[in-house]
């Protein structure tokens, strides 16, 4: 069994310029105000659509991520239904075998320290889950039956899509306090790679949420 970490990773290949583009050009089909496009002009509207909340436009610009997150995560995220998700199936993937290198990899809770009696007692759990599995697929069973004894701490991973709205409407809800900590750690990492590639869209949430008190 190996601890692996949470990880997000930006997939999308489009470049700020077009994307601002094309939000803008959506955008101003509303109007018919074509005649006011110019330099730096797509950042100025795209910040007027935010401030007075007319989300159409940005529903145009489309962002994928690939997300490393245990079972917990995966439960919560796919239940932001406009997005588009791509998920490591347990059912078809073998952890027992080669391709994995024998091991289950799990994520550790955020809310468990190393070097604490509850790390050892999740780290006992999760071992016996792989060894249970392990001894499951040695039987002949499936995987997609041996993984019923895996934990929710299981790491899977996510390719997931969703336009910018949603996004903000994702960020807006995940980020909350009350939102389970290891979500909001992801959400954190995925706010910052975006905000870091498509400024524009994500500024005014970034200054809200992105503090070293925010989790």
């Amino acid at each position: 069994m190996k601890i692996v970490e949470r990880s997000v990773e930006v997939l999308t290949k489009t470049s700020y310029e077009d994307m601002v583009k094309l939000v803008e050009d959506a955008g101003r089909n509303c109007y018919q105000s074509y005649n006011k496009m110019s330099e730096g002009s797509a950042e100025k509207l795209i910040r007027q659509f935010v401030k007075v909340n007319h989300g159409s436009p940005l529903e145009f610009a489309d962002i994928a991520v690939r997300i490393c997150g245990d079972r917990s995560l995966m439960g919560q995220i796919t239940r932001h239904r406009l997005s588009s998700f791509c998920i490591e199936s347990a059912r078809y993937n073998n952890y027992a075998s080669d391709k994995f290198d024998g091991e289950v990899s799990v994520i550790l809770p955020a809310d468990i320290k190393e070097d604490t009696k509850a790390f050892k007692l999740w780290y006992s759990g999760c071992a016996e889950s792989e060894f249970y599995y392990k001894e499951l697929i040695s039987q002949g069973v499936k995987p997609e039956t041996a993984r019923s004894v895996l934990p929710m701490s299981l790491a899977t991973h996510i390719v997931m899509k969703a336009n910018v709205r949603e996004w903000r409407h994702i960020f807006k809800l995940r980020l909350d306090k009350r939102a389970q900590k290891d979500i909001r750690i992801v959400m954190m990492a995925c706010l910052k790679k975006m905000y870091d590639k498509y400024p524009v869209f994500f500024e005014d949430i970034y200054a809200d949420y992105y503090k070293l008190d925010a989790i």
